[in-house]
């Protein structure tokens, strides 16, 4: 029964912890990526999947900004000019 009780436990703190949405910008490019998740990796890049196109993308600066879910997905269904 105790394993059932952390089982629950873990799938609650799963679930809580993958509901963020964020906005990356290449200040160099100004290009704007939506996504659920990011990595911070060596040098300060920020690695993560474009939520818009699948790629997987590596930017060494940039701007990471939580979004609202409404906010996330007028983003990701805009055209790619539309979104600043």
């Amino acid at each position: 029964m105790k394993g059932l009780g952390i089982a629950l436990l873990t799938g609650l703190v799963f679930l809580v912890g993958g509901c963020a949405y964020y906005q990356v910008k290449d200040p160099v490019s100004e290009k704007i990526y939506y996504t659920k998740d990011y990595d911070k990796i060596h040098g300060g890049a920020v690695r993560l999947r474009d939520a818009r196109t699948g790629a997987v993308v590596i930017i060494q600066n940039s701007e990471v900004k939580e979004i609202s879910k409404e906010d996330f997905n007028l983003g990701r269904f805009a055209p790619e000019n539309e979104v600043k």
